[in-house]
C-alpha cells in the first residue's frame, strides 16, 4: 500500500464537526414522542423480561441493568442508548480506517462517519430494543474483527474475547443475524490469513462461555434457555409472520428517490474515474460527477419532498454512495489490470454485507430493513476507495458530507412524520407521565387522552404493576403509561392470521391468580382487535368486568388500520374468576 499523505486539516476537522450534528439532533428527539405500539412493546419487555417464557430476542435481559442504572427513566435510557451507539460506531470506524490504511486522520474521519449512526433510529424510536442491540452488537463485532487483525498478541486476544461477546449479544438480539455475522467473520479471518487455531479456539471458547453464562443468568439452565428461543420461533410460526429467513425483496421507492440514487451512483463513479485521467476527459467527468452529487443533495434538501422521503427507502442515497464506489473502483481495476488488496477486499465484503446480516429474519422488506444500518455501506465504500491504489482524500470528504447531509435531512423528515404517532415532534410540548418511566413530551391531544385515562384508572384503584390483558392488539402503550404489567406477552399482537391462537397461548402461560385480577383493554372495532372470546377459553366470564374509562384514540399519521373506541375495564369479582379459571384448567 502507498503511504497516505497528510490531508488538509480543515477538511478532516470540518467533516468531524458536521458529523456531530446528526447526533445532537437525535439527542434532541429523545425527550419527545411515544409510539404506543412497537416502542411500548419494548418498554413492557424491559419492565418485566422474566415474566414471559418464550421469546426470540432477549434484549430485555441485556438492557434491564441499564434501566435499573437510570432508575427506569425513559429519556435517560434513550440518551444512553444513542450515545452508546454513536461511540461504538466511532471506535469501530477508527479501527477499520487505521487497519485498512484509508486515512492518516482516522479519529477525525471516524467521528465524521459516526454522524451516520443516528440513521439506526430512523423511525424516531431511540428506546433500547432488539434493533439497537443488533446494531450495537454489530459495531462491537466490527471492533473485535479489527482488533484480531492487529499485530500484537494483546490486541488479537482482546479481539477474540470481544468476538465471543459480540456473537453472544447478536444471538440475544437476533439469532439469524448472529449466524450470518459468524460467516462474515470467518470470511474476513480466512482471507486475511488470521484464522489461526489458537485464535479460533479463543473466539469459540469465549462465545461458548458467554452463551452458557447468559443462559444460566436468564433461565437458570441452558436447556431452558434453548426452549425459550425455540418457543419464540414457534410463536412466530403460530402468528404467521417472520418465517421467511432468506428471500429477495423488491426495493420499492419513490421516483424522486430513484433519481437521487442514480445521480449519486453516477457522480461517485465518475469522480473516481476522473481522478485517473488528468486530461480534458477527466476534467469533464469530474465536473459531471460533482454536479450529479450536488443534484442528489438538492433533491433531498427540497422541503416539500421531505415527507415523501420519510417513507420506505429513505436511506437509498447512502446505498448509492456505496454502489457508486464499488462500480468506480472495479472499473479502475479492470483498466489498470491489477487485483485488489486482500485485506481491503475482505473488509469491504464484510462491511457491505453487515446490513444484510441485520435484516435476515425480519418481517419487513429486507432492503428497507437494511437502510437504517447504511453507515456500514459508507464505511465499506471508504475502505474500497483506499483499495483503488491512491489517496482519495477529497472524495472521502465528498462521500462523508453527502452522507451526513442525507442523514440530517432524513432525521428531520422523520421528525415531521414520526412512526405511528399523531403529530410531528416539533408540536410536542406537553409533558406526560409514562408510568414508572418519568415523563416525555407529547402533543396536546395525545397528552390529554393519556392523562385522563391514567387519572380515572388510578381513581378506580389501579396500582403499579397491576396486570392488564390487552385485547386491542394495537395499544400495549396504554399499559406502559398506566404503569401496569402486560399479561401473556409484552404485546398481544393483533392483525395476523394466528393472532387469536398466539394470544391464547401467551395468556395460558400466566397463572389463574394473575388472570383473575387483570384489567382488560378492548377495542371491538379496531383493525387489530383480538376477540373477547379468548377470555371465555381461559375460563373467565366476558361479562364479569366493569368499564372504567372509554376513549377514542386519535388517528395516526399516516392512517393505518381502522380504529374504534378503546375501553379499560376492571374485574368485578377476582376470586370467582380465579376459581373458574382453575376449574377450567383442571378440566382440560
Amino acid at each position: 500500500m502507498t503511504e497516505q499523505p497528510t490531508p488538509r486539516p480543515w477538511l478532516a476537522i470540518t467533516t468531524a464537526a458536521t458529523g456531530v450534528l446528526p447526533l445532537l439532533f437525535c439527542l434532541w428527539t429523545t425527550t419527545r414522542g411515544l409510539d404506543l405500539s412497537d416502542e411500548s412493546y419494548l418498554l413492557n419487555w424491559l419492565d418485566h423480561p422474566g415474566s414471559y417464557p418464550t421469546s426470540v430476542s432477549e434484549f430485555g435481559f441485556v438492557y434491564q441493568p441499564l434501566m435499573v442504572l437510570v432508575g427506569g427513566n425513559l429519556i435517560a435510557a434513550r440518551v444512553v442508548n444513542v450515545l452508546l451507539t454513536w461511540v461504538l460506531v466511532v471506535v469501530a470506524a477508527r479501527l477499520v480506517l487505521r487497519q485498512a490504511d484509508v486515512t492518516s486522520s482516522p479519529w477525525l474521519h471516524a467521528v465524521a462517519i459516526g454522524g451516520l449512526a443516528p440513521l439506526s433510529f430512523h423511525l424516531g424510536i431511540t428506546t433500547p430494543g432488539y434493533n439497537s442491540l443488533a446494531f450495537e452488537a454489530g459495531a462491537l463485532f466490527v471492533i473485535a474483527l479489527a482488533l484480531m487483525g492487529g499485530e500484537t498478541p494483546r490486541r488479537v486476544w482482546t479481539g477474540a474475547v470481544l468476538a465471543g461477546l459480540s456473537g453472544w449479544l447478536l444471538l440475544l438480539a437476533k439469532p439469524t443475524t448472529a449466524v450470518v455475522a459468524a460467516v462474515l467473520g470467518l470470511v474476513l479471518l480466512a482471507v486475511t490469513r488470521r484464522l489461526w487455531r489458537l485464535t479460533t479456539a479463543a473466539v469459540v471458547g469465549s462465545g461458548v462461555f458467554f452463551v452458557l453464562l447468559g443462559a444460566v443468568l436468564i433461565d437458570g439452565w441452558p436447556g431452558d434457555f434453548v426452549r425459550r428461543i425455540r418457543g419464540g420461533a414457534d410463536d412466530l410460526s403460530i402468528l404467521g409472520s417472520h418465517t421467511d429467513l432468506l428471500r429477495w425483496d423488491y426495493l420499492f421507492v419513490a421516483d424522486v428517490q430513484r433519481l437521487a440514487f442514480g445521480l449519486v451512483v453516477v457522480g461517485i463513479a465518475l469522480a473516481i474515474a476522473a481522478s485517473f485521467d488528468d486530461g480534458r476527459l477527466g476534467q469533464v467527468a469530474e465536473v459531471v460527477g460533482a454536479l450529479a452529487c450536488v443534484g442528489a443533495v438538492v433533491i433531498f434538501v427540497r422541503r416539500p419532498l421531505l415527507l415523501e422521503l420519510a417513507q420506505p427507502g429513505k436511506s437509498i442515497l447512502l446505498l448509492g454512495l456505496a454502489v457508486g464506489t464499488v462500480l468506480g473502483v472495479l472499473a479502475l481495476h479492470v483498466k489498470l489490470r491489477r487485483g485488489l488488496d486482500r485485506t481491503v477486499l475482505a473488509w469491504a465484503i464484510v462491511l457491505l454485507s453487515l446490513p444484510f446480516a441485520t435484516a435476515v429474519g425480519s418481517n419487513n422488506n429486507y432492503w428497507l430493513q437494511m437502510t437504517p444500518f447504511a453507515v456500514w455501506w459508507v464505511l465499506g465504500a471508504l475502505v474500497l476507495l483506499r483499495g483503488a491504489g491512491r489517496p482519495f482524500l477529497s472524495l472521502v470528504t465528498t462521500v462523508l458530507l453527502v452522507g451526513q447531509t442525507a442523514t440530517v435531512l432524513l432525521l428531520v423528515s422523520q421528525a415531521d412524520l414520526p412512526y405511528r404517532q399523531v403529530s410531528s415532534l416539533w408540536d410536542m410540548d406537553q409533558w406526560t407521565r409514562v408510568g414508572s418511566h418519568g415523563s416525555v413530551q407529547l402533543d396536546d391531544e395525545m397528552s390529554s387522552i393519556l392523562d385522563r385515562v391514567t387519572r380515572e384508572a388510578r381513581a378506580d384503584g389501579f396500582e403499579d404493576d397491576t396486570p392488564v390483558i390487552d385485547l386491542t392488539g394495537a395499544s400495549p402503550g396504554v399499559i406502559t403509561v398506566l404503569g401496569g404489567k402486560a399479561v401473556g406477552s409484552p404485546w398481544l399482537l393483533g392483525g395476523y392470521p394466528g393472532s387469536q391462537d398466539l394470544a391464547l397461548k401467551g395468556l395460558r402461560s400466566a397463572s389463574c391468580a394473575e388472570l383473575a385480577r387483570a384489567w382488560v383493554l378492548t377495542e371491538p372495532q379496531g383493525g387489530r382487535a383480538i376477540s373477547g372470546k379468548v377470555l371465555g377459553e381461559l375460563g373467565l366470564d366476558e361479562q364479569a368486568y366493569r368499564d372504567v374509562v372509554t376513549w377514542a384514540p386519535p388517528q395516526l399519521r399516516p392512517p393505518t388500520l381502522p380504529r374504534g373506541e378503546v375501553t379499560l375495564a376492571v374485574p368485578t369479582d377476582p376470586e370467582a374468576a380465579r376459581i373458574s379459571c382453575t376449574a377450567d384448567r383442571q378440566g382440560s
